[in-house]
C-alpha cells in the first residue's frame, strides 16, 4: 500500500514537470493522478481545463488527448454521456476538430492507442 502511494506521488510530481505544467495546486495534482489512473471524470476535467487555459496554459493537444480518452472511458463503462460535463467534452472535441491540423490529430490518435493507464501520457 505504501509503495503504491509513493509511485502515485512520484507520478504526480514527475507528471507536472513532464507535462510542462506550472500549477502546483493540490486539486490539479489530484486531477492528473486520477486521469493517469484512467478515471473518466478527472480526464474530462483536464480536457476542459487545458482547452480553456484554466491550468495556466491553453494546450489544445493535451485537451484533445484527454477529451478522447474520457469519452472512450465513458462509453466503455456504459456511463451517461448526457451529463453536462460529458456534453461539454463532446462540444470541446467538435471545436478541437476544427482547431487542430490533421497531422496533430493523427499523432494524438496514435498516442492514445499506445498509452496505458498508470503511465504519463506522451502528449506534449
Amino acid at each position: 500500500m505504501g509503495r503504491m502511494f509513493l509511485v502515485l506521488s512520484a507520478c504526480c510530481f514527475l507528471g507536472n514537470a513532464a507535462l510542462g505544467q506550472t500549477s502546483t495546486e493540490p486539486e490539479h495534482a489530484d486531477q492528473l493522478q486520477q486521469a493517469v489512473l484512467d478515471k473518466a471524470e478527472a480526464q474530462m476535467q483536464l480536457c476542459l481545463a487545458y482547452f480553456s487555459g484554466d491550468l495556466g496554459e491553453r494546450n489544445l493537444e493535451k485537451a484533445y488527448f484527454w477529451c478522447h480518452r474520457a469519452i472512450y472511458r465513458i462509453t466503455q463503462q456504459k456511463q451517461d454521456s448526457a451529463t453536462p460535463m460529458a456534453k461539454a467534452v463532446l462540444n470541446t472535441i467538435e471545436q478541437l476538430e476544427r482547431d487542430l491540423t490533421i497531422q496533430q490529430k493523427h499523432r494524438i490518435a496514435k498516442q492514445l492507442l499506445e498509452w496505458q493507464p498508470g503511465r504519463l501520457p506522451p502528449v506534449k
